[in-house]
């Protein structure tokens, strides 16, 4: 008998393939070489979107799979068919949310503690078919923010404040739609005994992990330590003890396939004791995430903006939306890091520099004194994305112990915490 999993994943396959015949002309699919090698087209894009949006979104209104139908036929190299599925994407500004209509829906957002009941109502029936299905930009996900980053206290410490945390973390994960970064937790100096700082650790990570599973779509939770590479004040030697229970953390969870998720921070100069430990980590099948410890992540990234400059006036609108829930009154986690932004002219959405056309920026500097509350929007430089692939390829070296690269390995983490460029001039942003 099959498995729940496959027959899902069968259903989903049928209404996919049912879809690609009704919109490619079924001439073109047997114009290639042989039938077979289109039937092998259409499971290459089959394979592709499913992989992308995952088995259960088998729920979805049709046309919200036009959009990753189209990037999987631009990704297989079919830019023919991904011209005819281009075709029933609708960018036009025209087709925007009414204004009004989106600050009552807002309005009735302040009525719950997080957004996913109002959405669910209404992001599959009618936000859907304004906004375009794109990236960090998701209308079922319309009053959620992409990425989170937040600091706690650590369990670490002789206070045990688990609970506390786990309270904290819960309210964030019912405002995030991408992942949450959680730093602090794992840091500071161990006051405990490895074996209790073992026992919080359990505990902590599986009441979050728990919370997660409870949510659809399931937010990504990532957790954050320092490598501890100074002695605390008053101590000639670093605690060799957080040392030892740090690095067994990190070859623990590195060790389990779908275990939670770590980003190290390290100096620029990595430390001696510090290296096998580490590559002993990234040999595993979840190795930890690498960034400099002069690397200052974003408290917030509303959406993650792609390569279509029609978006522009979608992101209006959301930033307009998420300054309404503050201004209504609710008070959502979020809301101190929010408004220190909006008043600093500090980037909220992000877009990669090598991604986002130059039509996109002369539309924003067209239209900046027009467009009422445009938002700022940060691009990450392409030193970034070159540096983040050459440590996949030193960090395969490394962890296949052929030696070296250490200096190198700091050079890049330094480069890869190069700061964006701000798209344009932030003017006055207070609310």
């Amino acid at each position: 008998m099959s498995s729940p999993e496959s027959s899902q994943r069968q259903k989903l396959d049928e209404r996919l393939r049912r879809m690609i015949s009704t919109v490619i002309d079924p001439i073109d699919l047997l114009s290639r070489s042989s039938a077979s090698a289109g039937s092998e087209c259409t499971d290459l894009i089959i394979h592709r979107v499913i992989d992308q949006i995952g088995e259960d979104a088998g729920d979805w209104q049709s046309h919200e799979y036009v959009e990753p139908i189209r990037e999987a036929c631009i990704d297989a190299g079919l830019s023919d068919w991904a011209d005819e599925f281009e075709k029933l994407v609708c960018y036009s500004g025209d087709q925007l949310v009414p204004g009004m209509f989106l600050a009552e829906l807002t309005k009735h957002l302040t009525d719950f503690s997080h957004p996913r009941q109002l959405e669910s109502f209404f992001s599959r029936s009618f936000l859907s078919q304004n906004w375009p299905l794109h990236d960090g930009l998701k209308p079922v996900e319309p009053f959620r923010l992409m990425h989170r980053y937040v600091e706690v206290g650590s369990i670490l410490s002789s206070r045990d404040n688990v609970e506390a945390i786990c309270e904290e973390l819960f309210r964030e994960l019912e405002w995030v739609s991408g992942d949450l970064t959680v730093a602090g937790a794992l840091d500071g100096p161990l006051e405990i005994s490895p074996e209790e700082a073992s026992l919080r650790w359990i505990r902590l990570s599986e009441r979050v992990r728990g919370f997660q599973d409870s949510l659809r779509p399931r937010p990504r939770v990532r957790w954050e330590c320092s490598a501890p590479t100074q002695p605390n004040p008053g101590f000639l030697y670093a605690d060799s003890g957080k040392e030892a229970w740090l690095g067994d953390l990190l070859v623990s969870c590195a060790s389990r396939q779908g275990a939670v998720d770590l980003i190290l921070r390290l100096p620029e100069e990595v430390p001696v004791t510090l290296r096998p430990i580490l590559s002993k980590a990234l040999r595993g099948v979840n190795p930890p995430e690498l960034i400099s410890d002069s690397n200052r992540q974003a408290p917030i990234i509303a959406g993650v903006l792609p390569a279509d400059p029609e978006v522009i006036r979608v992101i209006e609108q959301r930033t307009h939306s998420f300054d309404l829930i503050l201004e209504l009154g609710a008070d959502p986690p979020w809301r101190k890091d929010w408004l220190d932004l909006r008043a600093a002219g500090s980037p909220l959405w992000w877009a990669r520099e090598q991604d986002f056309p130059q039509r996109s920026i002369d539309y924003i500097h067209r239209n900046f004194h027009d467009v009422e509350s445009l938002p700022v929007i940060a691009l990450e430089p392409m030193i970034v994305e070159r540096s983040r692939r050459d440590l996949r390829r030193l960090v395969d070296r490394i962890s296949r112990r052929r030696g070296g690269g250490w200096d190198r390995l700091g050079e890049l983490l330094q480069m890869m915490s190069a700061p964006p460029s701000i798209l344009q001039p932030s003017g006055d942003r207070t609310l």
